[in-house]
């Protein structure tokens, strides 16, 4: 197929949609590197989440100044999320209402004392939820419903 034929909102393969994925995919955010629908963001001194594309499937913003977890409804297919080593002291209700999708998400190494009410819910199929070397005091009725 020549090349001019790719991402050109035709879908000229006989047999497959390949000539067309991933090409509505914008540029990666700065400081990020993007591979395909995962976004790493990696020790990059982020005070916040980037926006990227919506139909991400995995997130590392790992070793950042990240300190609060914000409804994440922007990423619904998100299915695997890191979020160790930043500073994150409470964790709050419905900030996974909307990513069902979620199966793995990891907490581990922040400052985490508290885990409110429904701070999972959302979170159907999630199999790991990593909070190691936390410091946690308190989890309310409900922490880990969903």
């Amino acid at each position: 197929m020549p090349l001019c034929e790719v991402c050109d909102h035709k879908l000229n393969c006989i047999h497959s949609v390949d000539d067309e994925y991933l090409c509505d995919i914008p540029s990666c955010p700065s400081k990020c590197s993007c591979y395909e629908l995962v976004m790493s963001c990696h020790e990059e001194g982020l005070y916040d989440l980037p926006v990227y594309y919506r139909y991400i499937k995995g997130i590392d913003v790992a070793n950042n100044k990240l300190s609060k977890v914000l409804p994440i409804k922007f990423y619904p297919y998100l299915m695997h999320f890191d979020l160790s080593h930043n500073f994150f002291q409470n964790l709050k209700e419905n900030r996974f209402i909307a990513n069902d999708h979620i199966i793995r998400v990891d907490f581990s190494y922040n400052r985490i004392h508290g885990i409110a009410g429904n701070s999972f819910i959302g979170l159907k199929y999630v199999t790991e939820i990593y909070l190691i070397r936390n410091r946690i005091q308190s989890i309310a009725q409900y922490g880990f419903h969903g």
